[in-house]
């Protein structure tokens, strides 16, 4: 499956097609010799309009459509890719003009062999111009075109650059980066007894991106792997959010990195990510593992000289953002993971909670903190005593939410710390049965 997601990673693609497609290495020369006009031409929202219905249908019915009517015409799909990557190589330069249909072959066989991962977007417009000389060229569509991932289907192009349109369309800019699958049918729904889709990422707040791996803490102590690659590369554009699950079930968000130079959280977050990464779960699970990246990688507590713990009930604030989106998400429940300094407040392993306005927030606490043997620290009503806190503001809107520390002086990783905030982690997941 292919999830249309936000970073600012740019890899290179060396990609040929098969050997039926010859392939220019000048990837902005179309060959327009073997051309065949049908007469009809498309506006740049009808293409989009299209590329949304292609995608819902592929998603809804695992296979391609036959067609797809565009105006009053029956565009087949071959036709209709060239649609595709001719809009994409358009918008990338600007050009919003209409776009000519002309009529292609269906590739004399569709094979693939490739690993999950990402499609940047130098990439993709890379492969959407060789698509369109090769296809200019050969008059049929590709069998296959080589990626940096492996060998992608033609069924796999054309859902990809479908979506990446249809993005387009609802967000006015093409998207940095698309995941890949490999095409398998596809295997699109999620099973009824739990899900292991694909994780979505994308950027939720923007203007607040860094390298994370510039603060020597985090690069030495989060996983070593391809999905932390991935999320290290987005939060470099800004805060990234990772998505498990289909947007069914419990959801539960989990945020680390309120304050940059709070790191247990924050690790623990990406070792939770690198868990979750393939495995079943009964929900949705939402982790934000650096809300500040640039905070964290210059391991400085305040962002832009604001405490982010204490604006979350100010407009345009990146928490106050946050509470934004889990709104909009219908959170059920939500978790904000800190580190406390010895001496400070609350100066030990704990998890803070409210019984009013959402009494939830005190079940949820009390059940980690029996899980945990984090100290219960209870405050009667939300806002009173921290107004502004993620926690506070976010039980104000109704989402039970609980704040959850654990012993570590700022800018540095206790031993045994991470492992303290990432059972806490786990087990607001085991409450809500997500596990």
């Amino acid at each position: 499956m292919l999830l249309i997601l936000l970073s600012a990673l740019v890899i290179s693609a060396n990609g040929v097609f098969a050997a039926e497609s010859s392939v220019t290495n000048n990837t902005n020369v179309v060959q327009a010799a073997q051309l065949t006009s049908t007469g009809h031409s498309y506006t740049l929202y009808q293409v989009q309009d299209a590329a949304k219905r292609v995608k819902v249908y592929i998603e809804t019915n695992k296979k391609l459509p036959a067609y797809v009517t565009i105006s009053t015409q029956q565009v087949k799909m071959p036709d209709f890719l060239y649609l595709l990557v001719s809009a994409t190589v358009n918008i990338n330069s600007g050009n919003t003009g209409s776009i000519s249909q002309y009529s292609f072959q269906n590739p004399s066989s569709s094979v693939e062999s490739l690993k999950s991962g990402y499609i940047y977007k130098s990439e993709y417009i890379n492969l959407a111009n060789q698509i369109k000389s090769s296809m200019a060229t050969n008059g049929n569509a590709p069998s296959y075109i080589s990626t940096s991932l492996g060998n992608a289907r033609y069924e796999s192009l054309i859902y990809m650059y479908s979506r990446i349109i249809n993005y387009y369309g609802q967000n006015k800019v093409l998207p940095n980066y698309a995941s890949l699958n490999a095409w398998t049918g596809p295997v699109i729904s999620s099973p009824t007894n739990g899900t292991t889709n694909t994780p979505k990422m994308e950027i939720i707040v923007s203007g607040t991106g860094g390298d994370v791996t510039k603060n020597s803490y985090i690069k030495n102590n989060i996983p070593s792997s391809q999905i932390t690659s991935q999320v290290v590369s987005l939060a470099k554009s800004g805060t990234p959010m990772v998505t498990f699950g289909n947007g069914t079930g419990p959801k539960v968000m989990i945020i680390a990195g309120v304050h940059g130079n709070e790191l247990p959280a924050q690790i623990a977050a990406m070792k939770m990510i690198n868990y979750l990464n393939g495995k079943t779960i009964k929900g949705t699970v939402y982790i934000i593992p650096f809300v500040a990246p640039s905070s964290t990688a210059q391991n400085t507590r305040l962002w832009n000289g604001k405490n982010l713990n204490s604006v979350a009930n100010v407009a345009g604030t990146p928490t106050n953002q946050i509470i934004n989106k889990a709104k909009g998400l219908k959170i059920n429940d939500l978790g904000d993971f800190h580190s406390t300094q010895p001496g400070g407040v609350p100066g030990k392993n704990s998890v803070l909670c409210t019984k009013s306005p959402t009494y939830e927030s005190y079940n949820i606490a009390k059940y980690i903190s029996s899980q945990t043997g984090s100290s219960l620290i209870i405050y009667s009503k939300a806002g009173a005593e921290y107004p502004g806190a993620v926690e506070d503001v976010s039980n104000l809107a109704g989402i039970p939410a609980v704040t959850c520390e654990v012993l570590s002086s700022h800018g540095v990783v206790a031993s045994g710390s991470v492992d303290k905030s990432y059972n806490q982690m786990l087990s607001l997941l085991k409450y809500k049965n997500i596990l």
